[in-house]
């Protein structure tokens, strides 16, 4: 009775799982809730569902909220025997199907885009009502990824990525559309010394933002000292912002081998990137300078990655398409990798 593809979402401390997968039959739409604690189950339910999924849902303290296509977004919690009603997202959307971007902030708030160039913090505690907490912080395009997080509780800011690649970096305490810092896309690609085009280096001199419409979602990484921002632009580049300088931390062109299709994650492990591509191969990165540590073997063809390699040990885990998983190795770079 699948309508629709199961997602799959973590909470921050990694000790629940939320399985989502849309169904329907005569009956109408429904939403198949399934949550596992500890390698527990602990609910596994079937509640109507009021429209297509409209984003990607994410675990709240001991929730998960799903944006809906009506506009709004739901609850549920287990115990619950159906999706509670929350704010609505939608506002200036365009386009036949506008996406809403949710992102967690601690146990009871969350940012949600609303389909266009904005994104506001609700406050929405459990068994309570929601309510706005701040907002609204505005791009000058739509917003095409998460808003990303950044900085002690104390001193938030978001850091917000629109379809034209610019990206804008906002106090959490000054809603508003004027932001700390901007970032341009659309760079030119940088040229070696014989004047071609440099598709596999670090530009570690001003390094541009490819021109693109950015993918993610970001993540933030501690590396060398600071804090930085990591997403793709088109599934092709990597891109590691740093919220208190005004030029890219570094910028990986053309990551992945053209043969090898485009990015389909990046996770933290420690110092390094661990970067996934479609065709399964795992490159780990210095997260703090862009630079390659190490590759996994090229692996057999047909072979297709879902989702990004989880770090395991001297290697990482992919997942494949067929529903397997494999280990990868990651050699050593070196005795400090």
């Amino acid at each position: 009775d699948l309508a629709g593809r199961a997602t799959v979402v973590g909470s921050a401390d990694g000790r629940t799982a939320w399985v989502l997968a849309p169904e329907a039959d005569d009956r109408g739409r429904h939403l198949r809730v399934r949550c596992v604690t500890d390698g527990k189950l602990t609910a596994d339910t079937v509640v109507p569902l009021a429209g297509e999924l409209a984003g990607r849902p994410v675990a709240l303290g001991r929730s998960v909220l799903i944006p809906v296509a009506n506009g709004y977004v739901y609850r549920f919690t287990p115990g619950d025997s159906q999706l509670m009603v929350g704010p609505l997202w939608r506002g200036d959307a365009s386009g036949e199907k506008p996406q809403c971007y949710l992102t967690p902030l601690g146990a009871d708030e969350f940012l949600a885009t609303n389909g266009g160039r904005r994104f506001l913090r609700w406050r929405w505690p459990v068994g309570m009502k929601h309510e706005k907490a701040g907002g609204y912080w505005e791009a000058r395009e739509p917003i095409a990824v998460p808003v990303a997080v950044v900085g002690p509780a104390d001193r938030l800011q978001f850091l917000s990525l629109d379809v034209t690649g610019m990206a804008f970096l906002f106090d959490a305490d000054k809603p508003g559309t004027v932001p700390v810092r901007r970032w341009h896309g659309g760079g030119d690609k940088p040229k070696s010394k014989d004047g071609q085009a440099d598709t596999g280096r670090t530009d570690e001199d001003k390094p541009a933002i490819p021109p693109g419409k950015p993918a993610g979602p970001p993540i933030t990484v501690a590396a060398g000292g600071r804090t930085l921002v990591v997403y793709s632009i088109e599934g092709k580049h990597l891109v590691a912002l740093d919220p208190a300088q005004a030029e890219p931390a570094w910028v990986r062109r053309e990551l992945a081998p053209p043969a090898a299709g485009a990015l389909i994650g990046w996770n933290a492990s420690g110092s390094r990137l661990i970067v996934t591509d479609q065709a399964g191969q795992v490159i780990a990165l210095d997260a703090a300078t862009g630079k390659d540590l190490a590759r996994s073997p090229v692996p057999p063809a047909g072979t297709i990655a879902v989702a990004p390699a989880i770090p395991l040990g001297a290697g990482a885990l992919v997942v494949l398409a067929d529903g397997s998983a494999a280990t990868v190795p990651l050699p050593s770079a070196g005795p400090n990798d």
